[in-house]
C-alpha cells in the first residue's frame, strides 16, 4: 500500500472565493513508478462509477511522490491513488475521508476550550478539529486546547455545516483562565524550568500551530472569545493587549486573516466588573482590526454553571447560535 503523507482522514480544506481548494497530495511508495495517479468522489457514491483519475506526478527516484489536485467545496470525499508502470497498477492508497468547506482558528480563554459542560457530539459528524499531527471529529474534548470537559464547537460546527452544507474544521488553541496580557507576543518562555500554564502562550499556541496550519490548510478567520479573566482590568490596558495580539499575529502569519472578536467581560457574574475588557473589544472593532463577535455577556447565570462564568447544557446550545449568527452575517455580507 501506498503511505499517504497528505491529504489526512477527517482533514477540512478553506475553500477560496472559486468555491475550491488546491489540495496537496504527498506519500511514497513502496516500488518503482513511472507516475502517480489519484481521483476523489462523494463519499456514498458508490462503486460503479468510473473515477475521474488525473496524473499528479511522474518517476520519482525515492519513492516519494507530491501534487495538487483542485477540489471543489464539499465532501467528505474519498481519495484513490495508485502508481502506475508500463500502463499497469503497481501499488494503491485510499483516504476514506476528506473535505473543502469553512475552517475556523478559535482562541481565548475557557469559554472556547473544555470547561462546559456536558460534553457534546457532532451531530453532523461533518466537523472535524486538528490535534497537532492529524484530525478527529469534533467530539469532546477538544485537543490541543485545555479542559477536559465540553464545548461550543461541536454546536457551533453543526450550525454552520448543516446551513453551509459543507465539512468544517476548527483548530482551538483557548487556554483556560487566561487574561489577554498571556498571550502578549514579547512574552518568552523562561530557560530554566518548564514554563507555566499562561507563560509565553503567543509562542506556545500561535505560533507552534498557526503558520504551518494557515500554509497547509488555510482559514476562514480567527474567533477570539476572551475577557472573563480581565473583569477587572483597565480598559487603556485590555486594548493596548488586544491590539497588539491581532497586529503581531498578522504581521507573523504574512496576511490580514480577519479576527471576529466577542464582546465579553463576565458581567452576568457581577454586573459591576467588566467595563474595561467590553470597552477595549469595542474600540478593536470600531478601528476595524477586528468585527464584531456575539455579546456573551448576554447568555444568563441559569445557563451556567453553579457559581461559574462556564455554560451548561441550555447556554452552551445558545452560545452556539450567537457565534453562528455573527459568522454567517460576516460570511453573508462579504468581511470574510
Amino acid at each position: 500500500m501506498i503511505k499517504i503523507i497528505s491529504p489526512l482522514l477527517y482533514s477540512v480544506y478553506q475553500r477560496n472565493h472559486l468555491n475550491r481548494a488546491r489540495v496537496a497530495i504527498r506519500g511514497k511508495a513502496a516500488r518503482k513508478f513511472e507516475k502517480v495517479e489519484a481521483a476523489f468522489r462523494p463519499c456514498g457514491a458508490g462503486y460503479d462509477a468510473k473515477p475521474k483519475w488525473q496524473v499528479i506526478a511522474g518517476k520519482s527516484g525515492n519513492l516519494t511522490f507530491g501534487g495538487h489536485l483542485d477540489v471543489p467545496a464539499g465532501g467528505w470525499y474519498t481519495l484513490k491513488i495508485r502508481t502506475m508502470r508500463r500502463g499497469k497498477t503497481v501499488e494503491t492508497g485510499l483516504v476514506g475521508k476528506f473535505g473543502v468547506g469553512e475552517v475556523f482558528i478559535t482562541a481565548g480563554q475557557s469559554n472556547f476550550a473544555n470547561y462546559a459542560e456536558p460534553r457534546q457530539k457532532t451531530k453532523t459528524r461533518l466537523v472535524s478539529s486538528f490535534n497537532g499531527s492529524g484530525w478527529q471529529i469534533s467530539d469532546d474534548p477538544q485537543p490541543i486546547c485545555t479542559g477536559e470537559m465540553g464545548s461550543v464547537l461541536p454546536a457551533l460546527g453543526d450550525l454552520l455545516s448543516d446551513t453551509l452544507n459543507l465539512p468544517v474544521g476548527f483548530l482551538c488553541l483557548a487556554v483556560g483562565g487566561t487574561m489577554v496580557s498571556h498571550w502578549d507576543p514579547d512574552l518568552k518562555i523562561p530557560e530554566d524550568h518548564r514554563p507555566l500554564m499562561h507563560e509565553a502562550l503567543y509562542v506556545r499556541y500561535f505560533k507552534t500551530y498557526g503558520p504551518d496550519f494557515l500554509k497547509t490548510y488555510g482559514a476562514r478567520a480567527l474567533l477570539w472569545h476572551q475577557g472573563e479573566s480581565d473583569r477587572e482590568s483597565r480598559y487603556e490596558d485590555y486594548y493596548r493587549s488586544l491590539k497588539k495580539l491581532i497586529s503581531r499575529f498578522k504581521k507573523d502569519i504574512g496576511r490580514d486573516l480577519p479576527w471576529i472578536v466577542a464582546t465579553v467581560g463576565n458581567s452576568q457574574m457581577d454586573r459591576k466588573f467588566g467595563a474595561g475588557a467590553r470597552k477595549g473589544q469595542a474600540q478593536v472593532i470600531e478601528e476595524g482590526l477586528a468585527l464584531a463577535g456575539p455579546d456573551t455577556d448576554t447568555i444568563n447565570s441559569r445557563l451556567r454553571l453553579p457559581g461559574s462564568s462556564h455554560f451548561n447544557r441550555k447556554g452552551l446550545a445558545i452560545h452556539a447560535r450567537l457565534w453562528f449568527a455573527m459568522i454567517y452575517y460576516h460570511l453573508q455580507t462579504g468581511k470574510i
